[in-house]
């Protein structure tokens, strides 16, 4: 069996990964806040379903890891791996992670344990028009913003937030991270469904939003995972290359997509080898997965990761999920 590549969260809380990223490459995730899903938005296209907390901030959420715990998790999982392999340190997870309560002294410490690895956001930019959330994401080395829309009623369509936000405060709170602390660590991620933000008329609205932005990357995505939404349609790849060119014409900003994912890091290893099952549950927990994905990420041949999958399908630990023509694969909650 051939053991390449390992989730090494079976020991932590908050601790998962590394997972191979398409935006980031090699990821190794910290997740901070503990299951259910808490989060300010409940998007249509979520992979991890609805949300079973929505709040408006920080404030709402008592349920989360404490900073030195995470820090010690975290130096931990970074002796197991061999650093170099690692493109970032990314937070994460199964909820909005500027949700955090003690944000600023979490970046701190993060930041204090990786040493020169660099550490990413992926966040839903709803707390961006806070200050002291603001001041928290310039300490990082990328903060990965989504911007699904740019008017009130695709906002409510496609991310459903909490009803104190609205899209004007996502820009201002985007507008204020850049004239505070520049572009050059910021990065758009676009979430594009079918028949809903992807005309050319919207995406030329969407372009002027970027090109005042001018972020150092434009991150374009599409409904590859089991939606919370059914009705919920992924972009063709033709339709996410034109969309693509369109955003190049008014931005000079880097763009990739979902079906151009960035090139990684050579295979990692790591010294301690956790039982398989247990680490197929962990991830399929985190996201729903396909059987090759899981092949990869555990570093297993394709029959390998099938029986290790039908075994654990069988006693009921996680459940098969069809989306299109495609199998996914996610643990049982």
């Amino acid at each position: 069996m051939s053991l390449g590549l390992l989730i090494i969260s079976v020991d932590y809380l908050t601790i998962y990964g590394p997972v191979r990223s398409w935006r980031l490459g090699y990821s190794l995730g910290v997740d901070p806040l503990l299951p259910p899903k808490t989060c300010t938005f409940d998007c249509v296209y979520c992979q991890l379903g609805s949300t079973r907390r929505k709040v408006d901030g920080p404030e709402d959420v008592k349920n989360y890891v404490d900073p030195q715990t995470i820090r010690k998790e975290l130096a931990s999982a970074l002796k197991k791996l061999k650093q170099e392999s690692i493109d970032y340190v990314t937070l994460s997870g199964v909820g909005e992670p500027t949700l955090y309560p003690k944000l600023k002294e979490l970046v701190t410490n993060l930041r204090e344990e990786v040493g020169d690895l660099k550490i990413a956001i992926l966040t839903n930019s709803s707390l961006m028009w806070r200050n002291e959330v603001r001041e928290a994401l310039s300490l990082l080395d990328l903060v990965v913003a989504k911007l699904d829309a740019v008017d009130e009623e695709t906002f409510q369509a496609i991310n459903r937030p909490s009803p104190r936000l609205r899209i004007s405060m996502i820009i201002d709170g985007l507008r204020r991270f850049k004239e505070e602390w520049g572009s050059d660590k910021l990065a758009l991620q676009v979430m594009l469904i079918k028949d809903v933000n992807n005309s050319a008329e919207y995406l030329m609205k969407l372009s002027e939003i970027i090109c005042e932005l001018s972020p150092k990357e434009v991150q374009l995505n599409t409904v590859l995972r089991p939606p919370a939404e059914k009705w919920v349609k992924p972009l063709e790849l033709h339709e996410m290359q034109e969309a693509a060119s369109l955003i190049r014409e008014y931005s000079s900003s880097n763009v990739i997509t979902a079906y151009q994912p960035r090139q990684v890091k050579g295979e990692l290893k790591v010294s301690v080898v956790e039982e398989l099952e247990l680490k197929v549950i962990d991830l399929t927990r985190r996201r729903p997965c396909r059987i090759s994905e899981i092949a990869s990420i555990l570093g297993l041949r394709l029959e390998e990761a099938e029986s290790i999958v039908k075994g654990l399908v069988a006693d009921g630990s996680i459940v098969e999920e069809a989306y299109g023509e495609t199998i996914f694969y996610k643990a049982k909650v």
